[in-house]
């Protein structure tokens, strides 16, 4: 929520950026992809809108919303190039994991200002990090997938430790970067490997992970990708096979039953998408207005919906992929491009079907040792 005064920026603000920015993102996605990282241009763009503020804290020069916000507007960008809707969203996302480290970590962080970017790192792959007086120390550490490393000013590392897993807080002059991201989709991010050769970090800049505010909302990021990719999928695709004719025989590939099947198809499953991701915003909004964090129900229901919205979303674009025509196959093509986002952007453990779909099966039956079922079976 926006607990500043009226004349801060909002919500509507922050989507109507995004919305006038997609085309332009749309038009620069080839270079985006080129270069495997955000273009300067983007960057730039992203600071003028008010991105990097939108979700830092009022005190310190934000616009202090909330993880709503970073997903609308994940959304609206991802129509026009994914990779700058991931890199959007991290931006935000990062800028509320800040807020949960002690204060003097965040005096830290936004001291030149609040236009600063931070990465995230997980999946460690070797190394050591242990506990010393006054902190932790990492050696020969390497993090995998830490998006956007190349214009990051801090690095935000998850790391189990004490029986959960913490947050650390590491700037840029403790950090290297390797450059490993070579993949089939959602390339402009930039999601290369960290290493840590040997750094100090205070305990200042350690906090749990369970500090972070709508930690179970925020797995909608990835939705909103995928939801997005999908959706300016469709539209590429109505727009371009309104006016195509075969090179063969000049008939419209528009009257083919597979086409208009398939964009059926696709367009009752983005209603879906939608349909779906105000259900859960409504569990978020009321868990807000209740001073509270989603409940591990809710949590459960959120990932199932989510994780099934990007389903929904890789379908519709493969089967929009499939009726195309053999032009697809060229890397510069919008709807093959979406399908390769989403399918990276689907693989991601927090989306995983087979695996939120059978624990929510799993707590309606009764299942789980540490979470009743609910009472009403329906």
């Amino acid at each position: 929520m926006n607990d500043a005064s009226d004349t801060l920026p909002g919500l509507d603000e922050a989507v109507r950026a995004a919305r006038a920015m997609a085309p332009r993102l749309a038009a620069r996605a080839r270079e985006t992809e080129a270069l495997r990282r955000m273009p300067e241009e983007t960057l730039a763009e992203f600071r003028a809108a008010g991105f990097y503020r939108m979700c830092a804290p009022v005190a310190k020069g934000g616009w202090g919303l909330d993880v709503e916000t970073a997903i609308r507007v994940s959304f609206e960008l991802s129509q026009g190039c994914a990779s700058s809707g991931w890199a959007a969203a991290q931006i935000g996302f990062e800028a509320i994991m800040v807020q949960g480290f002690p204060q003097a970590a965040q005096d830290e962080y936004w001291a030149p200002g609040p236009d600063v970017g931070a990465v995230s790192g997980n999946a460690l792959l070797g190394g050591t990090v242990e506990p010393v007086e006054g902190g932790l120390r990492i050696r020969d550490g390497r993090w995998k997938f830490a998006s956007g490393a190349d214009q990051a000013d801090w690095l935000i590392l998850t790391q189990p430790m004490r029986g959960g897993t913490d947050m650390v807080l590491v700037p840029r002059a403790d950090f290297a970067i390797e450059d490993d991201w070579h993949v089939i989709g959602l390339k402009g991010t930039g999601s290369k490997q960290v290493t840590i050769a040997d750094a100090f970090v205070p305990a200042h800049r350690i906090a749990p992970l369970s500090r972070i505010r709508s930690h179970a909302m925020s797995i909608w990021i990835l939705g909103a990708i995928a939801w997005g990719a999908a959706l300016g999928a469709h539209r590429d695709f109505v727009s371009i096979l309104r006016e195509r004719r075969s090179s063969k025989d000049l008939t419209r590939p528009a009257q083919r039953d597979g086409v208009q099947l398939a964009l059926a198809r696709s367009g009752v499953e983005l209603d879906c998408c939608a349909m779906l991701f105000e259900r859960n915003l409504a569990l978020f909004r009321k868990a807000e207005g209740e001073g509270r964090e989603l409940s591990a129900e809710e949590g459960l229901i959120v990932a199932r919906d989510c994780s099934y919205v990007c389903e929904l979303a890789y379908r519709g674009t493969q089967s929009l992929f499939d009726e195309y025509g053999s032009s697809v196959i060229y890397d510069d093509v919008p709807i093959q491009r979406a399908l390769r986002d989403i399918m990276a952007a689907t693989r991601h453990g927090r989306v995983a079907w087979h695996l939120n779909g059978k624990k929510y099966g799993m707590w309606r039956l009764g299942l789980l040792s540490d979470l009743p079922p609910p009472a009403d079976p329906a």
